[in-house]
């Protein structure tokens, strides 16, 4: 059984009345068995943060295109989003075990810290070959 909350803290550094009662009944319903708690206040990955991947994937495979295109690479036409959006994954996210099977992260695990190390990195990466991509925290980047 898993119990997931998520509540602003009082300013009194205590949990809201409706949070702690929930809470408790999770304890409840669960003694005498071992709990693992978590807290923490790292949040998931923004909305905008989202959009913004999907924007620079986008951007990242047109370049790429662009770049294979120039070269005279008939195959061109095969860079795709899925394909780029692939190997991101696999060259940043890594992977993961579910249920017993290896399989990639996605982004909507990432934290707001982690999306933006993955834009750091995609950055560091494209930035020397002329691929500028914009800030994931900024709206005017569409």
């Amino acid at each position: 059984m898993k119990f997931i909350g998520t509540y602003r803290v009082t300013p009194e550094g205590k949990m809201p009345e409706e949070s702690k009662l929930r809470f408790v009944s999770f304890l409840k319903k669960n003694a005498n068995k071992l709990i693992e708690h978590r807290a923490t206040n790292e949040r998931k990955r923004t909305t905008l943060q989202n959009s913004w991947f999907h924007k620079i994937v986008s951007m990242i495979t047109g370049f790429k295109r662009e770049l294979a295109k120039d070269a005279g690479d008939e195959l061109y036409y095969q860079i795709s989003e899925e394909r780029v959006k692939l190997e991101i994954k696999e060259k940043y996210l890594g992977w993961e075990e579910v249920g017993g099977q290896k399989r990639l992260r996605h982004t909507s695990n990432l934290n707001t810290i982690q999306m933006n190390e993955l834009w750091e990195a995609l950055q560091v990466e494209y930035a020397p070959l002329g691929l500028y991509l914009p800030d994931p925290n900024q709206n005017g980047y569409k």
